[in-house]
């Protein structure tokens, strides 16, 4: 994400939670985007974007960065869930012919 990507996030963020952000100096909302910016700097935008969703829809409280980047995963994780059925059970098959593979050299 660039630092502008990240303004608008944390633009959304305090739209939702405005008593939060309400007491914050210019310079402690500046600090917030910097330490953010450089945190999420290896992720695109719409990745991120996709994991905040679902915690505006849910959290009481601003998310922290890692819980934004832990539910852009799952969120992932649930898109290729859908996308490939029963891949779990599939992985473990999988691992499980490897083991008897093992087994027999």
């Amino acid at each position: 994400m660039t630092r502008d990507e990240t303004k608008q996030l944390l633009a959304l963020i305090t739209a939702a939670y405005p008593y939060y952000y309400a007491k914050k100096t210019a310079e402690e909302l500046t600090l917030a985007v910097d330490v953010w910016a450089v945190a999420l700097a290896d992720y695109p935008a719409s990745y991120i974007s996709v994991g905040l969703t679902p915690l505006l829809q849910t959290s009481e409280y601003p998310p922290t960065i890692a819980a934004v980047i832990n539910s852009a995963q799952e969120e992932k994780q649930k898109a290729y869930n859908m996308l490939v059925p029963n891949s779990e059970r599939r992985i473990a098959e999988y691992e499980s012919k490897i083991k008897s593979v093992r087994l027999l050299e």
